[in-house]
């Protein structure tokens, strides 16, 4: 499996419905048909504040689920890690279950082969990690509200090479953030041994 996955990352945007790129950096669909209807992006643009944290909400629920694999996933998580990357601090994706999430796309990812390795699937587990680590990495209250929503076990994975070594490198980020605080230090302790192992050879 190893040997079909690209070592060099891209940000790949694949061309759906409401899923240009305009709709990635502007959140708009114009003259574009969305027949999704639980639509990230959609969800982004809709003016009604209430509204739109709940469609996001519901996204961030159904985006795991078999019933929401469709081959907007890549678009949104390539979205979600420009956001992550510019906005560490701002805190409506944590409130709304962006960590729950991605812990359970990064889990799906490694232990549903044939999931991976459709359309650009491949690409969803080093996002979401790379998402985690930045939202972890300057407050304490996102770290805390990460391992309360359960990313250590499947960062841990990947820590363990269970997909490449490029999911290595952002899963040691991810869980080096996490082991910055007082508060969450002890979460990522217990598993000290592999953590120090790996980081060790990674770094």
């Amino acid at each position: 499996m190893k040997s079909q996955i690209k070592k060099k990352r891209v940000t790949p945007i694949p061309n759906t419905p409401c899923n240009t790129s305009d709709h990635v950096n502007e959140g708009s669909c114009k003259d574009q048909l969305c027949i999704n209807p639980c639509c990230f992006f959609c969800s982004m643009r809709e003016p009604d504040t209430s509204l739109r944290r709940a469609g996001i909400a519901t996204c961030f629920k159904e985006m795991p689920q078999p019933q929401g694999e469709t081959h907007q996933h890549v678009s949104v998580l390539s979205g979600l890690w420009h956001i992550a990357m510019s906005q560490p601090n701002d805190s409506e994706f944590p409130s709304l279950g962006i960590f729950k999430c991605m812990a359970s796309l990064i889990h799906k990812g490694i232990n549903d082969r044939n999931w991976l390795l459709t359309n650009q699937n491949i690409y969803i587990p080093y996002y979401a990690a790379h998402i985690i680590g930045s939202y972890t990495m300057n407050k304490e209250e996102f770290a805390q509200k990460a391992v309360q929503s359960g990313v250590i076990p499947p960062l841990l994975d990947l820590l363990s090479g269970k997909i490449s070594w490029v999911e290595q490198r952002v899963a040691v980020r991810a869980l080096g953030h996490l082991a910055s605080y007082k508060s969450t230090f002890e979460s990522v302790a217990q598993h000290e041994p592999g953590f120090n192992l790996f980081t060790s050879g990674l770094c």
